[in-house]
């Protein structure tokens, strides 16, 4: 997919700065996507020692998942639960940080996706995240 085609669908995003987690599309497909959060809504001094919090990679992962029902169905969706979530890594973690979601359950009108965040390409972060459209 065209990066001006990926940014449509980033902008589709209900969330907007600052709530708005996703800065890039690396790629996406019907059952997938893996996205990147660099944090650029924080300003340049603040993005080396920020620390992401839960809440933040819980968003990310939400709003990604959401990119692939926006692409496959048009649609935008409310998210239902978490589970399964498991933080891998203990340490601060810090941006730039990568999300690879896999759409794992497809019951209209309920999806489930299964992500994992990543940091210099170690996980950090894994669950599931049900989506729900109305």
């Amino acid at each position: 997919m065209k990066d001006s085609q990926c940014q449509l669908l980033i902008d589709g995003l209900s969330q907007q700065a600052p709530f708005r987690y996703v800065d890039r599309i690396i790629s996406i497909s019907d059952e997938s996507v893996e996205a990147e959060l660099t944090a650029s809504i924080l300003p340049d001094r603040f993005v080396a020692t920020a620390v992401v919090d839960t809440y933040v990679m819980l968003e990310f992962a939400a709003q990604a998942s959401g990119l692939i029902l926006s692409k496959k169905k048009n649609q935008r969706g409310l998210v239902s639960s978490f589970n399964n979530i498991e933080r891998v890594l203990f340490n601060e973690i810090h941006f730039p940080i990568s999300i690879r979601s896999s759409l794992i359950s497809a019951r209209a009108p309920f999806y489930i996706f299964r992500f994992g965040i990543y940091v210099n390409n170690t996980l950090v972060f894994k669950g599931e995240v049900s989506i729900f459209l109305s």
